[in-house]
Parts: structure tokens; C-alpha cells; sequence
């Protein structure tokens, strides 16, 4: 599809080569990339290729079209996207269109769409046919993109949602786990208060002459046993 051979660029009053001897081949079907940092050349190979810029030696065909001598029949069949826009926002899209057609003699001058050659116009459909219905697929994965979205938002807010009622039931658990230990402390204390009290009567019992739970002593008279008459 696109054959390069040598191909290269020196410009005027440069002392080495923009593009040096460049030779690669691109099939049909194919994506291609140049790669490189600035000043490699890059642009340049672009220019050539898109008969924007005259090589200085070697060959480049596109489709079998040689860019030099077929240069009219090169631009009807490639397409190119600068960096910087180079459209008129003055213009509508079709008027940008066919102002570019004109500039690289693809079609003749015509005021109006409606007088350009048939071909041209049957061109201009399928191009923005392509368009739209790039841009509904565009809209599709954009619909697409925003409902899975949303199913993850929602996936999310429940994890959270769900992270959070664990959390707080782990919170009441130990909650009433504390109530239970304060209330089995507050029962401890008080059978140790009622224990100090009862020590404490016991004491004051004992102190008075009194005996605590314990038997009164036996008299003389039950001590000795009467003796028989």
C-alpha cells in the first residue's frame, strides 16, 4: 500500500538530511507509527507522503501511485489530520470540504454543493454517513460507559452502605458489652459493700458481749447430772 525507497528531504541551507534515505513498507490493513523525537523527521515524511512537500531523492508510492509524478492522483486517496486545525470557522463543514478539494485540484471550482460534480457530492454523503455513525457509536459507549458507571456508584454506595451497618452493629455489640461488664461491677460492689456490712455488725455484736451464731454456753445445773434419791 505505501512503499518507500531511499526516500529524502534536505532543505535549503541545511547542513545534513531531514529525512536520510528512509525506506519502509506499509501493507493494507496495517496501522503504522514513526516514531522519534524532534527533528527526526517525522513531519517531514508526512508532507512527502501527503504531496504537501517535494522529496529530494528517492521514491515513495502510495497504492501504487508514485507522490511525484502521481501527486493528483495521491491526494484522492489519502487522508491527513495536521496537529493544528487548519479548518475556516467561518465555513460550514461541507464548504471546508470542498474549499480543500478545490485548493489540491481534486475537483474542479464550483460556488455551490449543489453544482459540484456528482461524484464529489456522492463522496461528501458517504463521508458524513461515516461520521454520524461514528458519533453514534461514540454516544453508545458514552451511554454505555455512564451506565456502568452508575452500576458502580450504586455497587459502592452499598459496600458502604453495608460496610457501615457492620460497623455499627459491631459498635452496639461492644456497646452492650460494656453495659454488661458495668452492671456486673456495680453488682460486685454492692455484695462487697453488704459483705463489709455484714463484717462490720458481726464486730459490733461481738463487742457489746454478744455471740454471733454461736450457742450459749451450758449452766452448772445442766453441766452435773441430778443424782437418783
Amino acid at each position: 500500500m505505501i512503499h518507500l525507497e531511499g526516500l529524502t528531504k534536505r532543505y535549503k541551507k541545511a547542513d545534513r538530511n531531514a529525512v536520510d534515505g528512509l525506506s519502509f513498507e506499509v501493507r493494507a490493513g496495517e496501522f503504522f507509527a514513526l516514531l522519534g523525537p524532534n527533528g527526526a523527521g517525522k513531519s517531514t515524511t508526512i508532507s512527502i507522503l501527503t504531496t504537501t512537500l517535494s522529496p529530494t531523492g528517492g521514491t515513495a508510492t502510495i497504492d501504487g501511485h508514485d507522490i511525484v509524478r502521481e501527486a493528483s492522483a495521491v491526494r484522492r486517496i489519502v487522508g491527513i489530520i495536521f496537529q493544528r486545525p487548519s479548518l475556516d470557522m467561518n465555513l460550514t463543514a461541507e464548504e471546508n470540504v470542498r474549499f480543500h478539494a478545490i485548493l489540491y485540484g481534486l475537483y474542479p471550482y464550483a460556488p455551490t454543493y449543489g453544482l459540484m460534480p456528482a461524484a464529489y457530492r456522492e463522496q461528501v454523503l458517504v463521508a458524513f454517513r461515516d461520521v454520524e455513525d461514528q458519533l453514534a457509536s461514540l454516544r453508545l459507549l458514552a451511554d454505555q460507559a455512564g451506565a456502568q458507571k452508575v452500576a458502580v456508584d450504586a455497587a459502592s454506595r452499598a459496600t458502604k452502605l453495608s460496610d457501615a451497618r457492620y460497623r455499627n452493629g459491631l459498635v452496639s455489640q461492644l456497646e452492650l458489652l460494656d453495659a454488661r461488664r458495668s452492671e456486673l461491677a456495680n453488682r460486685r460492689a454492692a455484695v462487697q459493700v453488704r459483705a463489709a456490712q455484714y463484717q462490720a455488725t458481726v464486730g459490733l455484736i461481738r463487742a457489746l458481749g454478744g455471740g454471733w451464731g454461736e450457742p450459749p454456753a451450758p449452766t452448772a445445773a445442766a453441766a452435773s447430772p441430778a443424782k437418783p434419791a
